[in-house]
């Protein structure tokens, strides 16, 4: 075997702000990605005719995160854990665990990918296809917490091909 078929030692590669800590082998074939993010919220108010303000400070969101691949990126994973609860919805839902899945890219591409486990579900509207650390403003729309599934547990199937020279087809299967 040569030295690119050697997993190689693990390095710790250049800390860029926002991207998190991430560890990989040097040839690139394994990699390990653990990031987090804080988001809070503070609402002021004085009352018409009293002197007192209001205030009233919260944690949003708090959450961390460890994604990988393998195998040359046909396996992906990740485990997301949200400690704060109730952050998508109402305040009486919400659990520790955010993500957890495994997916399998046969041909190291965006060709096609089969997850299985807790993830965001790929046929949900736009805005919450999105990062919730990505959004302008730390609330998403009131449609969108009352209809948005938000995450799902099952086995997903999503696949993208290129059609001519500007357009994509993208199938999904959740």
């Amino acid at each position: 075997p040569t030295s690119v078929d050697k997993p190689g030692k693990a390095v710790i590669n250049k800390y860029r702000v926002g991207d998190g800590i991430r560890f990989s082998t040097q040839n690139k074939e394994y990699a390990i990605n653990i990031n987090g993010f804080v988001q809070t919220n503070m609402f002021m108010q004085k009352y018409p005719g009293e002197g007192d303000i209001y205030t009233r400070w919260r944690m949003r969101r708090a959450r961390i995160r460890m994604n990988g691949q393998a195998f040359g990126d046909k396996v992906r994973y990740r485990v997301g854990f949200d400690f704060v609860k109730g952050s998508e919805g109402d305040s009486e839902s919400g659990s520790l665990l955010q993500d957890a899945w495994i997916q399998y890219r046969p041909w190291a591409s965006n060709k096609l990918a089969i997850t299985i486990g807790q993830r965001n579900t790929p046929t949900d509207n736009r805005e919450l296809l999105m990062s919730s650390n990505t959004l302008q403003l730390n609330e998403r729309s009131k449609l969108s917490s009352i209809f948005g599934t938000v995450r799902e547990v099952g086995i997903f199937a999503e696949g993208t091909y290129r059609l001519g020279a500007a357009g994509y087809l993208r199938p999904s299967l959740a």
